[in-house]
Protein backbone atom coordinates (compact mmCIF):
# COMPACT_ATOMS: atom_id res chain seq x y z
CA UNK A 1 0.00 0.00 0.00
CA UNK A 2 1.22 3.78 -1.04
CA UNK A 3 1.75 6.64 1.24
CA UNK A 4 -1.10 8.26 -0.46
CA UNK A 5 -3.41 5.27 0.05
CA UNK A 6 -2.68 5.10 3.46
CA UNK A 7 -2.92 8.96 3.86
CA UNK A 8 -6.59 8.27 2.46
CA UNK A 9 -7.74 5.77 5.00
CA UNK A 10 -6.32 7.88 7.73
CA UNK A 11 -8.69 10.67 6.35
CA UNK A 12 -11.42 8.34 5.74
CA UNK A 13 -11.35 6.95 9.25
CA UNK A 14 -10.85 9.75 10.81
CA UNK A 15 -14.20 11.12 8.64
CA UNK A 16 -16.00 8.03 9.62
CA UNK A 17 -15.70 8.55 13.38
CA UNK A 18 -16.79 12.34 13.30
CA UNK A 19 -19.56 11.69 11.06
CA UNK A 20 -20.77 8.58 13.48
CA UNK A 21 -20.10 10.94 16.47
CA UNK A 22 -22.53 13.82 14.66
CA UNK A 23 -25.07 11.41 13.59
CA UNK A 24 -25.64 9.81 17.05
CA UNK A 25 -25.09 12.93 18.70
CA UNK A 26 -26.97 15.46 17.27
CA UNK A 27 -30.70 15.68 18.37
CA UNK A 28 -31.45 18.47 15.65
CA UNK A 29 -32.17 16.76 11.87
CA UNK A 30 -29.95 19.19 10.54
CA UNK A 31 -26.81 18.31 12.86
CA UNK A 32 -27.50 14.12 12.15
CA UNK A 33 -27.60 15.02 8.00
CA UNK A 34 -24.19 16.81 8.77
CA UNK A 35 -23.28 13.24 10.10
CA UNK A 36 -24.46 11.59 7.41
CA UNK A 37 -22.38 13.63 4.84
CA UNK A 38 -19.33 12.86 6.95
CA UNK A 39 -20.05 9.27 6.40
CA UNK A 40 -20.43 9.27 2.82
CA UNK A 41 -17.41 11.38 2.04
CA UNK A 42 -15.69 8.61 4.59
CA UNK A 43 -17.00 5.88 2.23
CA UNK A 44 -16.45 7.98 -0.95
CA UNK A 45 -12.81 8.34 0.09
CA UNK A 46 -12.21 5.75 0.93
CA UNK A 47 -13.00 3.67 -2.03
CA UNK A 48 -11.05 6.01 -4.13
CA UNK A 49 -8.23 5.31 -1.80
CA UNK A 50 -8.20 1.78 -2.19
CA UNK A 51 -9.01 2.23 -6.23
CA UNK A 52 -5.67 4.11 -6.66
CA UNK A 53 -3.78 1.74 -4.66
CA UNK A 54 -4.92 -0.83 -6.69
CA UNK A 55 -4.45 0.73 -9.89
CA UNK A 56 -7.83 0.13 -10.97
CA UNK A 57 -8.01 3.36 -12.91
CA UNK A 58 -11.07 5.85 -12.87
CA UNK A 59 -13.58 2.94 -11.96
CA UNK A 60 -13.29 3.64 -8.39
CA UNK A 61 -13.61 7.18 -9.30
CA UNK A 62 -16.41 6.80 -11.41
CA UNK A 63 -18.21 4.99 -8.83
CA UNK A 64 -17.46 7.78 -6.01
CA UNK A 65 -19.05 10.53 -8.03
CA UNK A 66 -22.20 8.75 -8.16
CA UNK A 67 -22.53 8.01 -4.44
CA UNK A 68 -21.44 11.66 -3.81
CA UNK A 69 -24.24 12.63 -6.06
CA UNK A 70 -26.69 10.23 -4.57
CA UNK A 71 -25.56 11.28 -1.05
CA UNK A 72 -25.87 15.44 -2.38
CA UNK A 73 -29.48 14.00 -3.14
CA UNK A 74 -30.27 12.44 -0.02
CA UNK A 75 -29.35 15.72 1.89
CA UNK A 76 -31.13 17.89 0.04
CA UNK A 77 -34.07 15.99 0.47
CA UNK A 78 -33.37 15.67 4.06
CA UNK A 79 -33.06 19.46 4.43
CA UNK A 80 -36.09 20.10 2.91
CA UNK A 81 -38.19 17.69 4.50
CA UNK A 82 -37.06 19.38 7.79
CA UNK A 83 -37.93 22.53 6.63
CA UNK A 84 -41.36 21.47 5.77
CA UNK A 85 -41.93 20.17 9.04
CA UNK A 86 -40.42 23.42 11.11
CA UNK A 87 -42.69 25.29 9.33
CA UNK A 88 -45.96 23.06 9.71
CA UNK A 89 -44.84 23.15 13.15
CA UNK A 90 -44.61 26.86 13.75
CA UNK A 91 -48.12 26.76 11.46
CA UNK A 92 -49.91 24.40 13.90
CA UNK A 93 -48.49 25.91 17.20
CA UNK A 94 -50.03 29.48 16.10
CA UNK A 95 -53.25 27.86 15.03
CA UNK A 96 -53.75 26.47 18.45
CA UNK A 97 -52.37 30.01 20.19
CA UNK A 98 -55.82 31.44 17.83
CA UNK A 99 -58.33 28.64 19.10
CA UNK A 100 -57.63 29.18 22.21
CA UNK A 101 -58.58 32.79 21.84
CA UNK A 102 -56.98 36.05 23.17
CA UNK A 103 -54.58 35.56 26.03
CA UNK A 104 -55.70 37.17 29.43
CA UNK A 105 -54.49 40.61 29.98
CA UNK A 106 -54.23 42.41 32.88
CA UNK A 107 -57.43 43.79 34.89
CA UNK A 108 -58.18 46.58 34.65
CA UNK A 109 -58.16 49.22 37.99
CA UNK A 110 -61.65 48.82 39.95
CA UNK A 111 -63.97 51.77 39.26
CA UNK A 112 -64.21 54.32 42.16
CA UNK A 113 -60.98 53.86 43.50
CA UNK A 114 -60.33 53.99 47.14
Amino acid sequence: MTATAATALVVAAALAGLGAAALTGRRDALGALTGLTCLLAAAVLGLAGFGRAAGGGGSADAVAVVVVVVGAAVVATGVALTALAARRTAIDRRAAELAAGPAPGPTPPAAGGG
